[in-house]
C-alpha cells in the first residue's frame, strides 16, 4: 500500500509558530511521514529524535537548484542525515530552449543525488504544459533526461489546474515515478486549492494509477486554505486513506 505523508509547506503557517508541535500534530492524524527539507529550529540530533519518538520519517525533501549547484555534496549529506530517501527540486521557465537546459542540469543533479544514495525527483507545477509546437515543456524534459537517474515527482494538482490529466502523465511516467504530490483544486476555470477530496480531483482514478506504476508515496500538499492549515492537512489525511484503503 502506497505510504502517505505530508509537505511541510502545507502547515508552513504553524510551523513558523509551533515547528515540533505541528510535526507532533501531524504524526497524530496518523500521516507515515513528511516532506520537508530543514529542521527548522531544532538540531539535526533533536529533530532525529522527535521524528523516532513519533515513529514518522522524512521520507523526501525538497531544495533549489542554485543550492545544488553551490553545495550540492553538503546537502545531499544533510539530507541523508535526516534520513531522507528522495530529494526534489522545480523550475520555471517559458521557452523549449531553457527547458532543454534545464533538462541538462537535471541530469547533473542526478547523478549527484546517486553518488550519495539518494533519489532525484523533478515536480512540476503548471508552466510545463505549455505548448511549444507539438511539445510541452513536460515532453522536452523526459525526452532529455535520463531515465536512469532522473525522476519524475508529479503533482497531479498542478496537472489539473493546467487541463492536464493527471492519469495521463502517471501511465506515462512509468518507471520514473516512485512518489507523487497528492493535491486537489476546484474545477476550471477558476480553480482554487481545496483539500484532497472536496475538489475536482478524481482522488480514486489517482491511487489506482499510481499503485499500478508502483508508487512508494503520496504527499499530500496544499499551497492555500479556507480554514486553519492543521485543520486542511487532517480532512486531506482523512479523504486520502480512505481512496487509498479503497
Amino acid at each position: 500500500m502506497i505510504k502517505l505523508g505530508l509537505q511541510f509547506w502545507t502547515v508552513r503557517d504553524a510551523m513558523q509558530t509551533d515547528f515540533a508541535g505541528t510535526i507532533r500534530e501531524v504524526a497524530r492524524m496518523g500521516y507515515d511521514g513528511v516532506e520537508g527539507g530543514s529542521t527548522g529550529p531544532l538540531s539535526v540530533e533533536d529533530y532525529n529524535k522527535l521524528m523516532g519518538e513519533l515513529g514518522i520519517v522524512t521520507a523526501g525533501v525538497h531544495t533549489g537548484g542554485k543550492v545544488l549547484d553551490t553545495k550540492g555534496d553538503e546537502m545531499m549529506a544533510f539530507f541523508r542525515s535526516i534520513g531522507a530517501k528522495y530529494v526534489g527540486i522545480s523550475a520555471f521557465h517559458e521557452d523549449p530552449d531553457s527547458w532543454k537546459r534545464l533538462a541538462g542540469n537535471l541530469n547533473r543533479y542526478g547523478t549527484l543525488a546517486s553518488r550519495h544514495g539518494l533519489t532525484f525527483q523533478y515536480h512540476n507545477h503548471a508552466s510545463e504544459f505549455r505548448k511549444f509546437g507539438d511539445k510541452n515543456g513536460m515532453d522536452l524534459l523526459v525526452e532529455n533526461s535520463d531515465p536512469k537517474t532522473v525522476f519524475f515527482q508529479v503533482d497531479v494538482g498542478w496537472c489539473r489546474h493546467a487541463v492536464e490529466d493527471p492519469v495521463y502523465w502517471l501511465d506515462r511516467l512509468k518507471g520514473r515515478i516512485v512518489t507523487v504530490h497528492l493535491k486537489d483544486c476546484t474545477p476550471p476555470p477558476n480553480p482554487k486549492w481545496t483539500e484532497v477530496g472536496n475538489g475536482g480531483l478524481d482522488v480514486a482514478a489517482v491511487v489506482k494509477a499510481a499503485n499500478d506504476i508502483g508508487a512508494e508515496w503520496f504527499f499530500i500538499e496544499q499551497d492555500t486554505w479556507e480554514r486553519p492549515s492543521i485543520d486542511a492537512a487532517r480532512i486531506s489525511f482523512q479523504n486520502a486513506s480512505k481512496a487509498i484503503k479503497g
